[in-house]
């Protein structure tokens, strides 16, 4: 009596286990399809604006300089809104040919030093995933870090922005970072038999603003 007792309790449990086990089983992919659904919900495609910008600041013993930079290749996959800030996938390429100074010496000076035949193209790409507070004002504050590739030579670097949104969901990052030349192991330009010399620290300026891709 009490073995067939045992018995019988045994095959109940036995299956209420497979039943449960089968319902696990056709819940976790539906959950899973769910829970995949969202996040292509959440993340979207930016393309960078054309009047975007980024500006090159440095000194000489001669003067001040700045570069402007209008032709920049970049993307933004990004999940935005009215508190954080997600980045899923951003890059961003300068071609060495477009940075100019409207001085056609300097420029070919700085373009060498930059190595341009061999490393032509500037980079820069973000770690994923960065999600940040809300900001003053209803902006976004982001303290980004990403990997800088110049001349060949990458290191990993943090840029302070500040996100704001404009008009048609355009999203704006401005901000800044310092960077020094020798750390790339790119030779500050020099002129006139080196009494004319640039200095070594830079100062890189951001003004990009992207729109969602349609």
């Amino acid at each position: 009596m009490h073995l067939f007792l045992l018995i019988f309790i045994s095959k109940v449990f036995i299956t209420q286990k497979e039943k449960t086990m089968k319902k696990i089983i056709y819940i976790f992919p539906l959950l899973l399809s769910m829970m995949f659904a969202h996040a292509l919900a959440q993340n979207t495609s930016y393309k960078l604006a054309k009047n975007s910008q980024i500006i090159v600041e440095g000194t000489s013993t001669v003067h001040d300089w700045a570069v402007e930079i209008n032709d920049i290749q970049s993307n933004l996959a990004a999940n935005i809104n009215e508190n954080d800030i997600s980045f899923m996938n951003t890059s961003l390429d300068i071609k060495v040919d477009d940075m100019k100074s409207g001085k056609g010496r300097m420029d070919r000076l700085m373009h060498d030093a930059l190595k341009k035949d061999k490393h032509p193209i500037i980079t820069f790409r973000l770690d994923p995933a960065q999600t940040k507070t809300n900001g003053a004002n209803g902006n976004l504050m982001v303290a980004a870090t990403g990997t800088m590739k110049i001349a060949g030579i990458e290191r990993v670097i943090s840029v302070d922005l500040e996100g704001k949104k404009n008009g048609n969901n355009e999203i704006e990052f401005t901000g800044a970072t310092e960077l020094q030349m020798s750390d790339y192991e790119v030779d500050p330009p020099t002129a006139m038999l080196g009494t004319i010399r640039s200095g070594n620290d830079i100062t890189v300026r951001f003004d990009l603003k992207y729109s969602p891709v349609n």
